[in-house]
């Protein structure tokens, strides 16, 4: 289970799309990610579980971007999801400077009752007029999400509008209204612009962009409105101008005490994104990001590391935060071929000094030795699994519980039917003599009973087969796993093999479920289709891969074989040497439905240790 601390109230239409796979709260500790608003986290000592942060909004200066990239945190924002709220704030405050409606509020609010009432507001209203914004120039400072939405709607209002950024995406380029006079020079937008509207990150270039020098520039009586960051505007020298009058009104969400003391300054306390629908918007963002990063390791808006979105293709990711430096590729690829694993797919990306690596891969990878790498800072590994994982439950139930050791004793039946019983497992899978012993052990439980017929070799007449499998069902057994005759395949008399099975169909129809195990180990690809063709026509309940007992266990590809080849008309069971959860993981990803194994315990213990906390 991963855990996500809530450093603000987060919309809970967001915080709906954690699954059961999240645990999540305010009061939630040792985190694997962090969702904030607000909040600052400059002080906060971040746990070392802890790989990536969310901010619901789409400022970041709350957060310690290089500690976190020093520490492989990675770190999302939200731009465009609350772009609308912010536009609609913006276009009232365009309004708001352009006459003066909170002054004239507040007059009319302060008269006295009397009889003349009409007669004094039709004379005072004069002293709050102001101008149209039609015909106007209006400087966009900051191109994004936001800056294009107000530039595109100002154009439509009959306003001449100005736009800077140098650092314009291709989105936002498409997205800009062919209307608006994309300016390269700043001075430009200063000297012509009767509106300045600022909506620009904060950053070392951006602090203090509105200054003394920059005002000088500006036209006489210009109007400034400020909803992206307070520190954009130097106070000091934006209070000089509004009391010079060369600025004529001052809007902004981020005011101060001092502004508050200037009359031309009107400030808002911090409304920007303050709408239901933008709060929503930011929080599904916000979820989605930081879900996906966890679960496949993909970085949509990251502001401190590169964009990488790849679709998952391989059972395991590797995920690498490093240094962007010279042969970092090649010392990891390295490392995994020293530990014999095949890369299936590579990415890398760099963002200015730290890059970014995702490698698929379908085995487990050596963490250590990965980070042992100079220059490496983080690795984690992410299984598909994560995304779509199957619950533990389900899993158990996939598994049939074995025993089917020559010298197995009664006690070795009693503990493994009660192990199958606690850990609610499909089935025990035992040979057929103790099949009413394991049944007695199991009368209280809902665990099946599976007998295995002409057990290891296969080499019995077919009514010896159909003999044993009627003294396995009198005894109670629930499923009967046959050994085919392994000869007569590869003597390629399939007419055998088809009345074997379906002499065996025929006794175990209406009673049991019935598995037929090829021994695949000592069959070629031809003649595992060849089998697997006549259970399709015979219709069995399972084909199975292996006994456990040949040369080799179930492989993937044979899986992938026999499933494809009967598709949905039977079920594939996979057993032999599956001995982890990797292993059974993997084979159900190729289309088994059921695992033969006797590492149960083993292969839950590693679903708890690696999808629990």
């Amino acid at each position: 289970m991963k855990t996500i601390r809530c450093m603000n109230k987060i919309d809970p239409n967001g915080l709906k799309l954690l699954d059961g796979m999240y645990q999540y709260g305010e009061d939630v500790t040792e985190e694997d990610g962090i969702l904030v608003r607000s909040q600052s986290l400059h002080d906060y000592d971040f746990p070392k579980p802890l790989c990536a942060i969310a901010r619901a909004g789409a400022g970041v200066n709350n957060i310690p971007i290089a500690a976190c990239t020093e520490k492989g945190i990675a770190v999302f924002n939200t731009p465009g999801a609350n772009a609308n709220a912010v536009k609609e704030l913006t276009l009232m405050a365009l309004f708001l400077a352009s006459r003066d409606v909170v002054g004239g509020i507040e007059w009319e609010k302060s008269l006295n009752d009397s009889a003349d009432f009409a007669k004094v507001v039709e004379k005072g209203k004069g002293r709050f007029g102001g101008q149209e914004i039609q015909g106007k120039k209006l400087g966009v400072i900051g191109l994004g999400a936001i800056g294009v939405l107000v530039a595109n709607t100002a154009v439509k209002l009959g306003m001449e509008v100005y736009g800077y950024d140098p650092f314009i995406s291709v989105e936002s380029a498409w997205s800009l209204s062919k209307w608006v006079k994309h300016v390269t020079n700043l001075n430009e937008l200063f000297e012509e612009a009767d509106y300045i509207t600022l909506h620009v990150p904060l950053n070392d270039s951006t602090r203090n962009i509105i200054n003394a020098e920059a005002i000088a520039k500006m036209k006489d009586g210009v109007r400034i409105l400020n909803f992206a960051r307070g520190e954009l505007v130097n106070e000091e020298d934006l209070i000089a101008g509004l009391r010079s009058g060369k600025i004529h009104r001052y809007l902004t969400d981020f005011g101060s005490y001092a502004l508050l003391q200037e009359e031309k300054a009107v400030c808002l306390p911090h409304l920007g994104a303050s709408t239901q629908e933008s709060e929503e918007n930011c929080a599904i963002m916000a979820v989605k990001e930081l879900k996906d990063y966890l679960e496949n390791g993909n970085i949509t808006n990251s502001v401190n590391l590169p964009s990488v979105i790849e679709p998952r293709t391989t059972s395991h990711r590797i995920c690498i935060i490093h240094k962007n430096v010279p042969n970092m590729l090649g010392q990891l690829t390295s490392v995994l071929g020293t530990n014999h694993i095949n890369i299936e797919n590579l990415v890398n990306k760099a963002r200015n000094d730290v890059a970014y690596t995702m490698i698929d891969t379908n085995s487990e990878a050596d963490v250590a030795a990965l980070e042992a790498i100079e220059n490496v800072i983080r690795v984690r590994i992410v299984y598909k699994e994560e995304s779509n994982m199957i619950k533990r439950d389900d899993l158990a139930q996939m598994i049939d519980h074995t025993n089917l050791k020559p010298y197995a004793t009664k006690e070795d039946f009693r503990i493994l039917c009660q192990e199958a019983s606690d850990n609610h497992f499909k089935m025990v899978a035992i040979n057929s003599y103790p099949v009413k012993m394991c049944k007695e052990f199991l009368k209280d439980s809902d665990v099946h009973v599976g007998a295995a017929i002409a057990f290891p070799l296969g080499q019995m007449t077919i009514e010896g087969k159909v003999a044993e499998t009627e003294d396995a069902i009198k005894n109670g057994c629930d499923e009967i796993d046959y050994v085919l005759n392994i000869a007569k395949v590869k003597e390629h008399d399939y007419a055998y093999i088809e009345k074997e099975m379906q002499a065996m169909k025929k006794v175990c129809e209406g009673k049991v479920l019935l598995k037929v195990i090829f021994e695949n180990c000592y069959l070629t690809k031809e003649e595992i289709k060849k089998c697997a063709l006549i259970a399709k026509r015979v219709q069995p309940d399972f084909i199975k891969t292996s006994t456990g007992f040949g040369t080799s266990g179930a492989t993937v590809e044979d899986v992938r074989l026999m499933k494809e080849t009967v598709g949905d008309d039977v079920k594939v069971k996979a057993a032999g040497g599956i001995r982890s959860l990797d292993a059974a993981l993997s084979m159900i990803e190729a289309g088994a439905e059921r695992i033969g194994t006797s590492s149960s315990l083993k292969i839950l213990a590693e679903y708890d240790e690696r999808f629990s906390r």
